[in-house]
Parts: structure tokens; C-alpha cells; sequence
């Protein structure tokens, strides 16, 4: 079916998905014109549930969200959202998580910092375990000109951090890294891929 918001739906488009083991669907969606993100819940019939909204509506908007994917994990009975929230008055761009519950309820949220306001930070993927979350993405260090791929575990209950790596190839001020997607094997590894952009090369 058609997935729009309001009289924004021209400048809107799905990013990820989840499929509980109900059958049940949970989608993400950004507004670029209204710079809100949402996420919903369908049924196994594709019937709207609820939709849960970040941001608000206006344009221009001081702010930015954008959820890159959503992942979620069927007895900790919540969905958590990974992004990024660009703030124009300080022009940074900080990664986020948004947990919310099946029923559409807003559970916490986290801004993620990298040694204090140095540098913009983003999330690409999470995989989320009963209770632990972990996060994939990009920590650009501007004091240094370096791209890092960045990973991050916190936990399920209120995003406190457990670690945190960054992982980088080449020179200073060359080489971009990043993870962009990630999953998680039977025995509990961790496997995510990414890009070095100076090589045009992919990162597992």
C-alpha cells in the first residue's frame, strides 16, 4: 500500500523495516520537506497500527532527523531506531537512538557525543539483542580531517554505554570509513560491513 504522512508524502521515503514474529511490520520513513521521521506499525495485512513521530512540522525546521535503520528483538517487546540529528544552530550532526514499544510508546532516547562537541557522529544500523544494543555507523573527526567507522554498545533498558571502537585505514585527512549495515551470527559475532572510500573498497 501507499505509506505517506500528512500533505508532506512527496518528499518522503521508507528507509528500513522489522517483522516481529507475528508477523507484524515496523517501517521507517523520513520527511525531508518537514525534516520529521516516523516510524510505523502494520499488521500481517498491511493495516496502519500507529506511527510514531520525531520532530514536528514546519519548514525550515532548526533541526534534522533522519532514521537510518530500525531493528528490534521480540522479548525485550521493543523497537530501537538509529540515526542522526543535524542541530543548524551549532551546523553538527550527532547520532541517535530512539527506543519505542510495540505499542508505539516512547521508551528513552540517547544523543551520542564523541569527545565532547569535536567532530559529527552517525548511525547506520543497529542489531539489538534482549538486552544489549549495538550500533554501527561514522565518527567524523573534524579536528583531524579523519573518517572512522564507528561501533557502540549500550544497553537495552536506558542506553547506558557498555563500549565504544573506531575503526580507520590510511593516512590522516584521506581515507573515509563507515559501517554501514551489520548483523549478528548464531554463536553471538558481531559481523558488520562498511566502505574505505580513499580505496573504494568494502570493510567486513
Amino acid at each position: 500500500q501507499k505509506w505517506t504522512t500528512d500533505d508532506y508524502d512527496y518528499y518522503t521515503n521508507g528507509t528500513s523495516l522489522w517483522i516481529d514474529t507475528d508477523d507484524n511490520i515496523y517501517g521507517s520513513m523520513n520527511n525531508t520537506d518537514a525534516s520529521i521521521s516516523y516510524v510505523t506499525k502494520f499488521d500481517e495485512d498491511g493495516a496502519i497500527q500507529w506511527t510514531f513521530t520525531i520532530g514536528s512540522k514546519g519548514y525550515p525546521m532548526p533541526d534534522r532527523f533522519n532514521i537510518a535503520a530500525i531493528d528490534g528483538e521480540n522479548t525485550s517487546n521493543r523497537i530501537n531506531a538509529v540515526g542522526y540529528w543535524y542541530n543548524n544552530s551549532f551546523s553538527a550532526s550527532n547520532a541517535m537512538v530512539w527506543s519505542i514499544n510495540k505499542t508505539g510508546s516512547y521508551n528513552w532516547q540517547r544523543a551520542m557525543y564523541v569527545d565532547g562537541s569535536v567532530g559529527a557522529t552517525y548511525w547506520y544500523d543497529v542489531v539489538t539483542e534482549p538486552e544489549k544494543l549495538t550500533l554501527f555507523g561514522q565518527w567524523t573527526d573534524t579536528s583531524n580531517s579523519i573518517d572512522r567507522a564507528m561501533a557502540c554498545q549500550i544497553t537495552n533498558d536506558a542506553g547506558s554505554v557498555n563500549w565504544t571502537n573506531y575503526y580507520h585505514y590510511g593516512e590522516q585527512g584521506g581515507w573515509a570509513n563507515y559501517f554501514n549495515g551489520a548483523n549478528i551470527d548464531s554463536e553471538g559475532n558481531l559481523i558488520a560491513v562498511g566502505q574505505i572510500n580513499g580505496v573504494s573498497e568494502m570493510m567486513v
